[in-house]
Order: structure tokens, then sequence, then C-alpha cells
């Protein structure tokens, strides 16, 4: 046997341990959200717009499978599928996830990814980048460098970055093909695999032609940064076809790559800037901004949604298409499909007519003009209407277009940060008041997706309403009995949103409170919380430096605030959140500033109702006969929590003036 069939033979048997001796619901938990039900697990799909969990997890029958997709396979399909990398990938990564120490890496490494006629396509289009990359900067025709460095401002560290080359007019039209052919590579110099890498064509007299001329040529890399095609624009302004590019082959499918999505660490950011084309990119390039992908010109699809919901950290996507009808309408098209995933959909506020795009702005600008006008970045609703007060609407079109905007809302899960924002601005537009719009909304919502279904109405609490109160009475009417979970408890999603919307208001409780942050800490903690959502970490923040810095006058908050506004975990998004968040609790809740007591009161109930909200989980979780013991054991814990919370409640004036 050779050491290819052997590192095979070896891959095999290590595929076939990790199927055989790990459960996939093991594996695929550190891929996506799962919920056990019975003896398997259910999930929201992550191969289509899945808002009722229709995707099935069999440990007993080692297989994952969506009822609604139909995807389905084992746990290396899976993992293959879901990150869009290879059988060998996918082993090494699930061997590395499971820490199983008896793999050899060394020997994964030697084994290709990809077969033979991939590589040598891969290793053909380096060669193809890098005589184009040359060709750029010969003194034989220098428009295109011209173009580059003059029109374009773009420097030589970016433009050999991206190896951008240049495609010269031959006489013969196949002076490339002659190139190639003339390199002592045999796996390169096959006129079969040009054609099929779409660089050459064969014209009707079956001669082999160079595919592009005359263009400045643009690589484009797959998520895994090889070069699987080409994109050539025209240098002749009389051309209609202003771009030409690679035709579809099995490497090069446009509708499934993002330029630019190979050449940052997807890891590292929380936020992604999706933009229209190449010269896009390059301008935020200029300003120091990688973490940016452009749809080069095409649609955006669902496989680019699901390209980027791979990367779980990636929670904030920011729009910045062209500043016209067309960029807007693309826009309109990209938030329907990117709203039923969870994102928080960010959209960069209508600038300057005078600019078309991105790429006009910054090469007309400082550079501290263009981060200004980036930086302010608003909701789907918000920039809609921006758009609208552009246009001189007429008393009917503004009802006719808020009507719209209604109906946009009540089809598409919304997130429920701008709910504040957005209805004010609604308002302010259509000359209808705010609550109207709440109610109205409210009547119409049908699919809020993963939001509750009065995600608008869920506002934080006004003079001595009792947010808190009602909550609770909600959750005590079910008892927290398991027989009556098969009914409340339909979707993990759902209930992790009930969480949030009580923390958000204990955001800003415990602003104003330090002996709220001590109780918040001694019954619940925030470690509970470990999930990296806006609300979270926006919480966890505030308690680590309330504990120092926070004031018991309840009129000092500068130093909470300053040292929240300049922690380094937090994003520029979460920080904008923060200020928003705080800004509009002032607004609607003066009173609670002037009441010390009054918050108090208001943030044992809040914990109080956190306390049921985390041990029903996990009592829930508890379902085997065997763990019946277990069960009883949290429902005390719970109880005695509860307990000391209501004392503290029912004795509330004293204990507070022995505090």
């Amino acid at each position: 046997m050779n050491d290819k069939n052997k590192n095979f033979a070896y891959i095999k048997n290590i595929s076939d341990n990790i199927i055989n001796n790990f459960s996939i619901s093991s594996i695929i938990k550190n891929y996506i959200n799962i919920t056990k039900k019975g003896k398997d697990y259910k999930a929201l799909c992550p191969f289509h717009g899945d808002s009722d969990p229709s995707f099935s997890i069999s440990d007993d029958r080692k297989c994952f499978n969506c009822f609604a997709c139909n995807q389905k396979g084992n746990a290396i399909t899976f993992v293959m599928k879901f990150k869009n990398i290879s059988f060998v990938e996918a082993v090494k990564e699930i061997s590395k996830l499971l820490n199983i120490s008896d793999v050899n890496l060394d020997i994964l490494d030697k084994v290709s990814t990809f077969n033979k006629e991939d590589e040598d396509m891969f290793m053909l289009n380096e060669k193809v980048a890098f005589i184009y990359n040359r060709m750029l900067y010969s003194k034989d025709d220098s428009r295109c460098i011209n173009y580059l460095k003059n029109e374009r401002q773009l420097s030589d560290e970016i433009i050999n970055f991206y190896k951008i080359g240049f495609a010269p007019k031959n006489e013969s039209r196949n002076y490339l093909y002659n190139l190639l052919l003339n390199i002592n590579d045999e796996r390169i110099n096959r006129p079969p695999l040009m054609l099929k890498s779409g660089i050459v064509y064969l014209n009707d007299n079956d001669e082999y032609l160079d595919f592009f001329e005359n263009r400045l040529i643009i690589p484009i890399h797959n998520e895994q940064g090889k070069i699987v095609g080409f994109s050539g624009r025209t240098l002749d302004k009389n051309l209609k076809i202003k771009y030409l590019n690679t035709k579809t082959t099995d490497l090069f499918k446009k509708e499934e790559i993002l330029f630019n999505f190979f050449s940052f660490d997807k890891k590292a950011f929380t936020d992604i800037y999706i933009v229209e084309g190449y010269m896009d990119v390059f301008a935020y390039k200029k300003l120091g901004i990688d973490n940016v992908v452009a749809t080069m010109g095409t649609a955006f699809t669902e496989s680019h949604v699901n390209l980027i919901k791979k990367y779980k950290n990636i929670k904030n996507i920011i729009i910045s298409l062209d500043n016209d009808n067309a960029g807007r309408e693309a826009t309109k098209k990209m938030v329907k499909l990117l709203a039923p995933n969870n994102f928080s959909i960010f959209i960069i506020s209508p600038f300057d007519d005078k600019w078309k795009d991105i790429d006009e702005l910054v090469k007309n600008n400082t550079k501290e003009k263009c981060l200004e006008i980036i930086n302010k970045q608003i909701s789907f609703i918000q920039y809609e209407i921006q758009c609208f007060l552009k246009q001189n609407l007429s008393y009917k079109d503004k009802k006719t277009k808020t009507k719209i905007l209604i109906e946009f809302i009540n089809d598409f899960a919304y997130d429920p940060m701008f709910i504040n924002d957005d209805l004010k601005e609604l308002s302010n537009f259509s000359g209808v008041s705010e609550d109207d719009l709440s109610r109205l909304i409210n009547k119409k919502s049908k699919k809020l997706g993963t939001y509750s279904q009065n995600t608008y109405n869920n506002k934080f609490p006004k003079n001595n309403e009792s947010y808190s109160e009602r909550i609770f009475s909600n959750y005590k009417n079910n008892n927290f009995h398991l027989a009556s979970k098969k009914t409340y408890v339909t979707n993990e999603e759902k209930e992790n949103e009930k969480i949030k919307n009580v923390e958000k208001n204990l955001i800003a409780l415990l602003l104003f409170n330090n002996e709220l942050t001590n109780y918040y800490n001694k019954y619940i903690g925030f470690i509970a919380y470990n999930n990296e959502g806006y609300l979270n970490k926006i919480l966890r923040t505030i308690l680590e430096h309330s504990k120092e810095n926070l004031l018991n006058n309840n009129e000092d908050l500068s130093e909470t605030f300053k040292a929240i506004l300049s922690d380094k975990d937090l994003t520029q998004n979460e920080k904008r959140y923060f200020i928003n968040f705080v800004q509009t609790f002032s607004n609607e809740n003066k009173f609670i500033l002037e009441n010390k007591n009054e918050i108090l009161k208001k943030g044992l109930s809040l914990i109080k109702c956190l306390i049921i909200e985390i041990y029903r989980d996990r009592i829930i979780k508890e379902k085997d006969i065997k763990e019946i013991k277990q069960r009883e054991i949290l429902k005390h814990q719970r109880d005695i929590k509860i307990k000391e919370i209501d004392n503290l409640i029912d004795n509330f004036d004293k204990s507070f003036k022995n505090s």
C-alpha cells in the first residue's frame, strides 16, 4: 500500500472512531444551539431560514435530519456542510474539538482537501494571477496602473495584496494561452484544464483564445484563500459590459462567494460590513477597515447568509450599498434575507447624493470625515424614513409609505433594540402617535420569528407600572410543574428572549443602585449569562465596573459610564447601543432617578423572576426518572432563594433603612 492510500486509510479509521464512539449531539452542539426533546435533540436548521425547529439530531441513529430542507447526514457530514469544508478538514476539526489524543495531525495535513484536478486548477489560477500582476507593471502599457493609482487612488500595498493585474490586448488574442502552454509544468500547461478554468475559450475554428483582454483583472478567492476565478473590469468607457467574470465552474459559483471573506480572521470580529463591489472593499481598506465583504455586483443570496452564519461570533451586519435607488432596493432585499437569522442589522445612513458609493465618498473626503459618516449606522426603518425625507413627499404619500413600513415590521423578525428610535422617527414622519403605531404593529403582527409577539410593545416601565409584577404573574400562573411545560416551552430561543426582556430592565436599574448590584451577584451572578449578546455583555461590564465606581447617591455615574465606554471588550456598536439605551431609559423613567426605594424594589422583583426562569430551565432539563432527586434539590435551592427575596421585599422599608 502506497503512502497516499495509507494516509486515506488512517483518515477512515479516525472518522469511524468519531462516528462510532462519540455522540453526534456532543459535536453539533459546538456549532448551533440544540434542545433535548425526548431521546433526540431539536434545533433551528442552519441550512435554511428556519423559524420553527425542524432540525432533528439522533444519538441512537448517529445522524441529523432537517424535515424542511431535507439536509441529512452524520457528524462529519454536518461539519462539512456547516463550515463548507472538505471531508479531511472536517475530520481534522472534529479531532481537535474532541481532543482525540491519538490522532497524528501531521498525517492529516499531508492529505489534500481537494482532488488532484482542483489542486491543479488552483495552481493554474495562481500562475495566471502572477502573470497578470506582472503585466500591470509593464512599461509597454501603463494605462491600467495609472487608472488604479490616479483615478482609484490605490497603493501598491493594496494592489499586490489582492494580486490585481492587467490582461493586455494582443492581436493574436491568445497571448496568455501561449505563455501558459510554454511553461515547463505538465500540471498546468494543459489546454483542457485552461478551458475548464475559464481563462480561455474555443472559438468556432476550435482555436484557444484568451477570455480576458484589455481589462483590469481582480482575482477572486474562496473562503480558504485559494483563487477560484477572476473578474475583469473594462478600461474602455464605450463598452457596455463593465465587469466580465469567469464562467461558473465547480470551484467558482459567484452566488456562493463573498469577495474579501478570505482576507481577515472571521473569528476576531462581531461585525461585518457588506458592500456591492470590489472598489468599495478597497475603499474600506484605505480607511483601515478589514472586516468588509462584497457581493461582487450580484444579488445577495441564501448561500451568502449561510456562509456568514457559520461564524457564530458575527452578530452585527452593517449594510453599505450604493447611495442611489438601486442600492436602496438591494438593501431592502438584503434585510429581508438577513432578518430571520437573528443578526442585528445596521445601515449606513444616506449621505450626500453627489457621492454614488463608499468608493466615491472616500476619494473625495478626508479619512476622518469618511469615518464620521460611516459610523452613522441606523436601523432599516430609520434608513427608509431618511430616504423618504429626501423625496419631498405629500401628506398622502407619507401615509402610504408609513403603511409599507408597518407591513415590513409585521412581516419580518425585527431587532427589539431599535424599538424606541424606530417608533419615534416613524411617528415624526407620519404624524401618527407612537402609542397608535405601537398598537397597530401589535395588532397586525404575524411573523416575528424568534422574538416575542409583543416586541414592539415591551417598552420600559412607565411611571408606577410594575413591569416585573406582570412578568412574574405570567410565570406564576404556570406553577412551574413539568406537566404544563409541553405547551409552555416550545422553543429555547423564545424562552431566552424572555430573560433578555427582564435583563434589559436590569441593565438600567443596576446603573442607579449599588445595593441592587450586590443582590444580583448574590442570588444569580452574571456568569449565569455567558452568551455574547449585546445585553449580556453590557450587563457584565456594568457589574464589573459598578463594584468600584458606582456611588450610592445615584447622581455621579460618570466614572461608570467612562469605564464602560473605554472598555476594550465592547464594540463601538455595543457602546453606542448602551448610550442610546441609557438615554431612552432616563427619558421614560425620570421618576426612578429620584426614588431609590422604588429602584430597589423593582430590581428585587426582576431578580426573583430571573431566579425562577433559571431554575425552571434547569429543572426541565432533568427529565429522566433517575434524576427526580436532582430535580427536588434544584426546586429546594430555588425556593430558598425566592423566600429570601420575598422576605426582602415584604420587609422592604425596614431592610432598606438598616442597609
